[in-house]
């Protein structure tokens, strides 16, 4: 039975990271392969073990919107016995039998604007048809059920992992500070987001300006990792730091490495992820690999995430995050718990363990269709 996974990105954080860990893991313990619609170079790839090939090359047209270029590819795609379509956004790809992993289904839950709720609508409208769909934690599997009405027989939760040989505690991170052009006498506060709005980058910022007014923690600064997504989300976080005067406790670096992320998380203090809604949540999984210290917001897929080894606060309580980021800034023996019950915490996820258990999705899908793996 030859089964491949389906993606449009392979590098990068979010599906790309996703699909890319995913299938180095499962091509260690089974014959898989994937297919990959590049759209900048207009290629379809299938990427095996040990090769790539391109199976097609099609001729760029102006201003093509990618998930038409997306359509295009799939009359090409290669004959298999199963289809593993690693982002809801594909799910509109007309392929059978198919598995569809869904990362989360913000478009629906939290749209911008009604384009992206109309968007959200086509791109997602293959869940329901879908013979299995993964969902990467309970929340979304929930959103599934409540949003689309798929029967909870046909969602299987597999939790995401974390690379351990990378995001781990490391004896000596200090030639970031040079390199990111940090002051290597202050503590840091990260953060990481694309500034969205359901990242709630807005509340931590002024959450951190109430921990400023204490003297005592006046070498502490805010660290914001990652580009934001869109330009107007970038200017609104820049406006909100200038009107509170934070403009020299608040640095930015926009891209990064895995492993120049690994070695910021491990001089930072605390990670700090307010978020409004995650699908699953790999930053604070990340940090608390690394051996640091996180408080995350108490709503979607987050508390499954860090469960009790993070500090849960809710998503509109500025006077509560700022409390707890005193909390564990001032509390050295607080401090040391939370990073054993992070590091704790971590072992429980691998990409290993998301291989086995997406393997076992596979089996259980091809035997529902009387067919085996």
């Amino acid at each position: 039975m030859r089964i491949t996974l389906i993606s449009s990105r392979m590098s990068g954080n979010g599906t790309g990271r996703v699909t890319s860990e995913l299938f180095n893991a499962l091509r260690r313990i089974a014959k898989v392969s994937c297919i990959h619609m590049d759209f900048s170079t207009r290629s379809l790839i299938e990427l095996t073990a040990d090769s790539r090939r391109v199976v097609a090359k099609f001729q760029k047209f102006p201003f093509e919107y990618r998930y038409l270029f997306y359509h295009r590819c799939q009359g090409r795609i290669p004959k298999f016995g199963l289809y593993h379509i690693t982002t809801q956004n594909l799910s509109f790809l007309k392929l059978k039998p198919k598995v569809v992993t869904c990362l989360d289904l913000i478009h629906v839950v939290y749209p911008k604007r009604m384009f992206e709720t109309l968007t959200g609508r086509l791109l997602y409208s293959g869940l329901k048809k879908a013979s299995s769909v993964i969902a990467i934690s309970e929340a979304t599997k929930k959103d599934l059920i409540r949003v689309y009405g798929i029967p909870e027989d046909r969602i299987f939760v597999v939790y995401l992992g974390v690379d351990h040989d990378i995001f781990r505690p490391r004896d000596n991170s200090n030639e970031v500070y040079a390199k990111y052009k940090l002051d290597e006498s202050s503590r840091y506060v990260m953060h990481l987001s694309s500034e969205v709005p359901t990242k709630n980058t807005g509340m931590l910022i002024k959450a951190f300006h109430r921990l400023k007014k204490d003297s005592r923690f006046a070498d502490v600064k805010l660290l914001k990792i990652g580009r934001a997504q869109y330009e107007v989300d970038r200017r609104k976080t820049l406006k909100l730091i200038e009107n509170l005067g934070m403009q020299r406790e608040c640095m930015f670096v926009d891209n990064v490495s895995d492993l120049d992320l690994s070695k910021l998380y491990n001089i930072a203090e605390l990670f700090v992820f307010p978020s409004l809604y995650e699908g699953f949540g790999l930053p604070p999984l990340e940090a608390m690999a690394c051996g640091t210290p996180v408080i995350t917001s108490n709503v979607s897929s987050l508390p499954e995430v860090v469960g009790d080894a993070g500090i849960q606060v809710g998503t509109r309580d500025v006077h509560a995050l700022s409390k707890a980021m005193h909390k564990v800034l001032s509390d050295e023996e607080l401090r040391k718990n939370m990073v054993k019950k992070g590091l704790e915490r971590a072992k429980q996820f691998s990409w290993e363990r998301t291989a086995t258990e997406t393997l076992q999705v596979y089996a259980k899908t091809l035997e529902s269709m009387g067919s085996s793996y």
